[in-house]
């Protein structure tokens, strides 16, 4: 599979996922937010603007040549409000068939094929996989949340400019919990567009606002998202990074594999490090 970023990155334009917390008074959600631009700092694959003064970190995660994977998360200088766009971590997914069969593989469980980590999952819709993230992804990171509505949201879609064609779909699951004494509540959305072949990707992102600040905390996420440019240098190395991997991996597969292992480890472990700077924001308990 050879991605296409600018692909990738339209598709995280069409994708969200809203969460709900707050530290502070609502009023500090509220506050008119300036813009500057920011450039990925990992491989420099594209730009976009982000709120003046508020901590940025992500970019461009490269599991594989062929395997690129972005996420930016943005937090306010009070520490109240964090948007995330995009979560790296999650892998292509992959329906049950002859290849996971073969391995014994159940759903839930991955398995690799050329550098490539594949999901075993059923076809699910965005609203049945916002819900399944919300269980074993943000229930996870926040403690005490308590899952509600579960619905389609094609309004959404349409709204971002990207209506749900060829078995797109899009929906939206709420929930609520407490965070430092204040209740809490949020919405996840997540769309999945088909891929060719038995794979496909959802790509959700999160924001966590004031109580009574979504709308404005939604308003950052889809500034964010609304000014993504792929640089088009990084595009034509990309181009030229597939050809060379495919052609490697036909002549010698296993010292490829070994390297690919080696920058698997680097950007997990890059991935762990910026997952314990932003922990207190969702969990202040783990502090």
């Amino acid at each position: 599979m050879i991605p296409a970023k600018l692909r990738v990155l339209r598709r995280l334009a069409a994708v969200l996922v809203v969460a709900v917390s707050a530290v502070a008074p609502p009023a500090s959600a509220q506050r008119a937010v300036a813009y500057t631009a920011w450039k990925d700092p990992i491989e420099g694959a594209f730009t976009t603007e982000v709120p003046e003064g508020w901590k940025i970190t992500g970019g461009t995660y490269r599991f594989a040549p062929v395997d690129v994977r972005v996420q930016i998360d943005a937090g306010s200088p009070d520490g109240a409000t964090h948007v995330r766009v995009g979560d790296s971590l999650l892998t292509t997914y992959a329906l049950p068939g002859p290849s996971s069969q073969r391995r014994g593989l159940r759903e839930g469980q991955s398995y690799e094929v050329n550098g490539i980590t594949y999901t075993v999952l059923h076809a699910v819709t965005g609203a049945e996989f916002s819900r399944l993230y919300v269980q074993t992804k943000l229930a996870k990171e926040i403690q005490g949340l308590k899952i509600g509505e579960t619905r389609d949201r094609p309004d959404v879609a349409q709204s971002l400019g990207e209506p749900l064609q060829g078995g797109a779909t899009l929906g939206e699951t709420e929930f609520t919990y407490t965070r430092g004494g204040h209740a809490m509540q949020g919405a996840c959305y997540v769309r999945i567009d088909p891929s060719f072949g038995a794979i496909f990707r959802a790509d959700p992102s999160v924001v966590l606002a004031p109580a009574g600040g979504l709308e404005s905390a939604s308003g950052v996420l889809l500034h964010i998202v609304g000014h993504i440019r792929e640089d088009p240098r990084w595009k034509a190395r990309m181009t030229v990074a597939a050809k060379d991997f495919s052609d490697r991996v036909l002549r010698d597969h296993d010292a490829v594999m070994a390297e690919l292992h080696a920058e698997y480890k680097k950007c997990i472990s890059r991935i762990n490090a910026t997952a314990a700077l932003w922990q207190p924001v969702l969990n202040p308990h783990t502090r």
